[in-house]
């Protein structure tokens, strides 16, 4: 391959210019947005594969963050992004499944029947220069100008002009994991970083798989599958088990695959004694969305959403969000920033931040010119209920549904609430008739196709 302008006389390939700048930059999980929000910008936290993606010649390398190939996995990315009038230069970004409303699904990307998207959040490389050392700021400018052209399947991700607090709020009512905050000074490192941070909206874990119990209806199938993950001292704990979010498929899948890889005992502490449990070697990670970690270490009624093929068993660890300090002054009041580039101000010699148009009211929570069709899809502005949303009392919240395992009728509706925008994105718009056990599974049940007179008015 010959020789080209800016790689200072090595054969210009993608991978060798990949490996000039890894490993990628990480986040750290946080409990709440920073407080002196005049430091900070904040993005969407998308839902996916992160991706790293060096151009040379029109020829692409795509790495996960720990360097697996991912060009094969995803052939339409890498098409795509071939396709970009670049040369000689590497993007970061995140690989992610849309759903219908425009959110990102990470297990839409194991089912591979939805469009694939790559948003790229930062530039690493340039004509033979490192950006590294540059700002985030100064970063982000470049990209926004290099990518005004792009393919449709090659996004630049979304900065929100408003508070951290509005922000992840609006994620969170439109279904998205939650927001990153980058601080405007911020250098690449290649490590995990206080200045770049992660908020989430809705709790979610990568998790080992060490065992399954089979189903009760197949012996086909797996039932559930046991799950560890690495504390502060190393070793793989016990998390609980996951049954619900796998389709017929996947079941089936996951009992062929994890018969191949049994031994004596868990491997993991603390697990319980379970009869019927199949204890495995590590080697598959999961990624399970939950509403909270109980105070012995367990999840709170998790759902499967696919398989971390990025991932391996060693890396993964229990995201402990870090304290974010209260500031000491005032936090400055976000605007919405002007149509031309900053004339005043010390920008020590680094790109001013890109321009981006007035939005015309402060409610909303979406970004860039580039990416506006896909913000009025994720469809984060909401407008507020002309009535306060009555409050659900739910009576005999005690009452055990589920005798065999001790399930109550609190948890049920805790479960519907912590699953509520994929299930009312999976049946919404589908005719339903309910069945009603009101005194629990072994009880005579009664179906109700239309709600008739008994809906409250609010419905």
């Amino acid at each position: 391959m010959a020789v080209r302008k800016g790689t200072r006389g090595t054969k210009a390939t993608p991978e060798a210019l990949l490996r000039k700048v890894f490993p990628p930059m990480l986040a750290t999980l946080t409990d709440a947005p920073p407080a002196n929000e005049s430091e900070w910008v904040y993005e969407l936290k998308y839902d996916g594969f992160r991706a790293v993606a060096a151009i040379v010649g029109g020829q692409v390398a795509l790495w996960s963050r720990n360097e697996l190939d991912l060009s094969g996995r995803f052939p339409l990315i890498a098409a795509a992004l071939s396709k970009l009038k670049l040369d000689d230069v590497v993007l970061d970004g995140e690989i992610v499944a849309l759903d219908e409303g425009g959110a990102p699904r990470f297990q839409l990307l194991q089912q591979g029947d939805r469009r694939e998207l790559i948003f790229v959040f930062d530039i690493l490389w340039h004509h033979g220069q490192d950006l590294r050392r540059q700002t985030y700021q100064s970063r982000r400018y470049l990209l926004e100008q290099l990518l005004k052209r792009a393919p449709a399947s090659v996004k630049l991700a979304e900065v929100l002009t408003t508070s951290g607090s509005a922000a992840l709020e609006g994620a969170r009512q439109a279904g998205w994991e939650g927001i990153i905050a980058k601080r405007r000074s911020s250098l690449y490192e290649g490590r995990r970083s206080k200045e770049w941070l992660k908020i989430k909206a809705i709790n979610q874990q990568e998790l080992v798989v060490i065992g399954w119990n089979p189903s009760t209806h197949s012996n086909r199938e797996m039932g559930s599958l046991h799950l560890a993950v690495r504390r502060d001292d190393g070793a793989l704990h016990y998390a609980g088990k996951v049954g619900t979010g796998f389709s017929a498929k996947q079941r089936v899948w996951f009992r062929d695959e994890l018969a191949k890889d049994v031994v004596a005992a868990s491997p993991a502490r603390d697990a319980p004694r379970v009869r019927v449990a199949t204890w495995v070697k590590p080697r598959f990670v999961v990624q399970v969305a939950f509403t909270e970690w109980t105070s012995d270490h367990r999840l709170r009624h998790p759902a499967f959403l696919g398989i971390r093929e990025d991932k391996s068993p060693q890396e993964v660890v229990k995201e402990v969000p870090v304290k974010i300090p209260k500031a000491a002054a005032r936090p400055a009041r976000l605007t919405s920033r002007s149509k031309g580039r900053k004339k005043s101000g010390k920008d020590e010699g680094v790109a001013e931040e890109p321009p981006v148009p007035a939005r015309a009211s402060s409610r909303k929570a979406v970004a860039t010119s580039s990416a506006k069709s896909t913000a009025s899809k994720a469809k984060l502005e909401r407008k507020a209920p002309s009535a306060k949303a009555p409050a659900v009392i739910l009576t005999h919240p005690e009452r055990v549904l589920y005798p065999r395992d001790r399930i109550t009728k609190q948890q049920i509706a805790d479960y519907y609430t912590a699953v509520a925008l994929p299930m009312i994105h999976t049946l919404r718009d589908r005719p339903l008739a309910l069945e009603h056990w009101n005194q629990g599974i072994d009880h005579p049940s009664w179906f109700q196709q239309n709600l008739g007179r008994e809906a409250p008015e609010w419905v």
